[in-house]
């Protein structure tokens, strides 16, 4: 059995995203579908895609909606009818959102989403405003996606309220992340090599959960 996950660039990006750190607070394996700058009809499409290519193998799924603020009812109705697919087929699913601007209470479709699927920050804030209010000393140059450290702790503490603490290897490896993203800029460096040439952020496996 797996986790399977989806949303866009926030939640698979150039950098560790909130996906990657899923690992240490379950024990199974996760498979991240979300691609990169996708819309919310796009990531509704994948992931009922993904119900229909896993069903079987799928222990939990997570999606995160994007910013939409051109048209929020559109995004109330891809969110409406993934949900509505997820349940016909009897998967366990979470939600959660990038930021509030998608959520219109003045829609009447509004009423009709299942809200207890969700995790919020702060009730109705998502991980970009965690990150803002949290972690903005980390914040990567001319970059909007949140960085690892955020993303990391929006798992630990938002999704799963874990008591796991990092020792200072950890979060020095964590934070590292804008001064590395950095110096790979100013070398000229492609993104697609920072993943792999950046600070060890895995954590200790004596550490999961």
């Amino acid at each position: 059995m797996k986790i399977v996950t989806h949303g866009c660039t926030e939640t698979k990006y150039y950098w560790p995203c909130w996906p990657k750190f899923l690992e240490f607070f379950t024990n199974n394996p996760v498979l991240n579908m979300a691609n990169f700058d996708s819309d919310n009809h796009s990531i509704s499409r994948s992931a009922i895609d993904s119900a229909i290519k896993f069903k079987s193998t799928i222990s939990h799924m997570y999606i995160m909606w994007t910013s939409d603020t051109s048209n929020s009812l559109q995004t109330l109705e891809n969110i409406l009818r993934t949900q509505h697919f997820l349940s016909s087929y009897t998967l366990r699913y979470t939600m959660m959102i990038y930021n509030n601007n998608i959520l219109d209470k003045d829609c009447k479709l509004y009423q009709e989403i299942d809200w207890s699927k969700f995790i919020f920050y702060k009730n109705n804030k998502g991980l970009e405003e965690y990150s803002n209010e949290n972690f903005s000393e980390y914040k990567i140059k001319d970059e909007f996606t949140p960085p690892p450290i955020a993303q990391f702790y929006w798992v630990k503490n938002i999704m799963f309220n874990s008591e796991l603490i990092l020792n200072k290897m950890q979060m020095d490896n964590l934070s590292d992340w804008a001064n590395h993203v950095t110096r790979q800029k100013n070398r000229g460096s492609f993104f697609n090599k920072i993943t792999n040439s950046g600070p060890n952020w895995t954590l200790l496996d004596g550490d999961k959960k």
